[in-house]
């Protein structure tokens, strides 16, 4: 059976994602921060019991990472999705990342999130990927770390997700030779929490986009920062 793991698995992408992975017949190895705190695991559980294993995982703790990769160094993970992020401090006041008000605090949490923890788990759970089938790394990123596409001046955000995008353009370079594929997808304005009220793309439509490209073998844009309908986006 294919194994993917999947971060920030509780809701939203994360939980779209898990979804439809069990949906497909896939194993998944839903990873959230609390198990006590995530109702929408444990009504998955119910109903695919023998795919899916829910796994506790700070992505801020890098010893919760590397403990949880211990457990698996001898078992196959085909395909990690790098899905948990935070948007800043205040999700409903971004005025606390602009210039004049920043929230230095969170600038440095934003950042160990969204750039370094990915990073982080590529490198914890490498031993698993090494022998899994599929070699397929995935990053959940976004536009506003686009300097062609987006000018949006929230600057935490803004550069956690620029920062992304270029350490897993240059990892997909240096696993090239590995038969390694990285995917850097912007989701989309998405209706999840993060996304808010004025969200235009549905969770299933982005998240089905997604994987129709990532299980694609013809799908050749490793390193590439694509949309959630394959479409190539200009980073720089």
């Amino acid at each position: 059976m294919l194994t993917v793991l999947i971060t920030g698995s509780n809701r939203g992408i994360g939980l779209e994602f898990t979804k439809q992975f069990l949906q497909k017949g896939w194993k998944c190895i839903a990873t959230c921060r609390n198990k006590d705190n995530s109702a929408n695991l444990k009504h998955l559980s119910e109903e695919f019991s023998q795919n899916i294993i829910i796994e506790e995982m700070d992505i801020l703790n890098h010893s919760s990472i590397d403990q949880l990769a211990k457990k698996y160094t001898n078992q196959p993970i085909d395909i990690i999705i790098n899905n948990a992020g935070i948007l800043g401090p205040r999700s409903s006041d971004v005025s606390s990342q602009e210039f004049g008000d920043m929230d230095y605090d969170f600038w440095d949490k934003v950042n160990k999130t969204n750039t370094i923890g990915p990073f982080k788990v590529v490198e914890a759970f490498f031993k698993s990927l090494e022998i899994s089938s599929k070699k397929i790394i995935v990053v959940i990123s976004s536009t506003v770390g686009s300097n062609i596409e987006m000018h949006a001046p929230i600057f935490s955000y803004a550069s956690s997700k620029a920062g992304v995008n270029k350490v897993f353009t240059l990892l997909s370079k240096v696993l090239s030779n590995k038969g390694y594929k990285v995917h850097i997808f912007c989701p989309g304005n998405v209706k999840t929490a993060m996304g808010g009220a004025n969200a235009n793309i549905a969770a299933y439509d982005s998240v089905n986009g997604m994987i129709s490209q990532i299980l694609d073998p013809s799908f050749n844009q490793s390193g590439v920062f694509t949309r959630f309908s394959g479409e190539k986006i200009e980073f720089w």
